[in-house]
């Protein structure tokens, strides 16, 4: 636990540990104005009314480098940083558990970011040093965003203008539904609102799971619609949702005009790899 910010913050692990790639442990949080609470989490969700695995939205989840973080402590610096010890699992194959520190970022409303993206760093700032957190890959700016395996672009459909209409590929037709804003959020995630329409780019009812629809709505200031942008070298770059951790992809590996955008986990395939080409 740790005070700061006006709240109490209750961290906690929740999955299950130490099982490889399939290892689903990861760290939560919950706040309250009080010690005693009650803690709510980034929904709004009593931490009490969780389901049995007590899964609620992910502050720290593993990769394909680190699996499984969580068994966690808090710690605060003489310059006033927080940092977060945790064990992770290195490899799929590799049953020993580590030891892992990373600082704690604050989003805009003031909740918790481990290791800039949410995931376990590679190597941790220096302590009393900037994290890097303040900027990413990509500069602010409108960009067409292609995907890879395609070369088609991602647009909302029809050139639609309202909450809910549907995020997918398309060839270049010069309609500014396939224009999109990027905007650092200053935590290390990035905002994407489509130009044509300007609403953001999100995960559908704030899914978390593989096969959830990605689609505009208007600004909720929820985690689903901010978005880490992973440098994945040559130009090519990752779009991992910071509510779920899975990554934007064109369904089923499409090539085709119409094919679906959606999330899921990380398999390295080029339908999950996008570039960014300044308009």
């Amino acid at each position: 636990m740790l005070q700061d910010n006006g709240y109490w913050y209750l961290f906690y692990s929740s999955g299950q540990c130490c099982e490889g790639y399939d290892s689903t442990y990861r760290l939560e949080c919950g706040r309250a104005t009080s010690f005693t609470g009650p803690y709510y989490n980034q929904n709004g969700t009593d931490l009490r009314d969780l389901t049995e695995t007590h899964q609620g939205v992910p502050i720290l989840q593993g990769n394909s480098e680190f699996t499984g973080p969580g068994h966690n402590d808090v710690f605060r610096g003489p310059d006033g940083d927080w940092w977060c010890f945790y064990h992770v699992e290195a490899t799929a194959d590799d049953g020993t558990r580590y030891m892992m520190q990373d600082r704690i970022e604050w989003d805009n409303n003031d909740w918790p970011v481990i290791a800039c993206n949410g995931v376990p760093s590679s190597e941790a700032p220096v302590p009393g040093e900037p994290s890097g957190c303040e900027s990413g890959p990509i500069a602010d700016g409108t960009y067409h965003i292609a995907n890879v395996n395609s070369g088609k672009l991602l647009e909302v459909a029809n050139a639609g203008t309202t909450d809910g209409d549907n995020v997918r590929q398309y060839a270049d037709t010069g309609n500014a539904c396939q224009d999109w804003d990027v905007t650092a959020n200053g935590d290390g995630t990035y905002a994407i609102t489509n130009v044509n329409s300007g609403l953001w780019l999100e995960v559908a009812n704030a899914g978390t799971a593989e096969g959830d629809n990605i689609q505009q709505y208007s600004n909720s200031t929820h985690p689903c619609q901010a978005w880490t942008i992973e440098d994945a070298g040559g130009g090519e770059y990752r779009l991992v949702n910071a509510n779920s951790g899975l990554l934007a992809e064109v369904a089923s590996a499409g090539t085709a005009d119409g094919d679906n955008v959606q999330q899921w986990s990380d398999n390295g395939g080029e339908h999950q790899l996008w570039t960014f080409t300044s308009v």
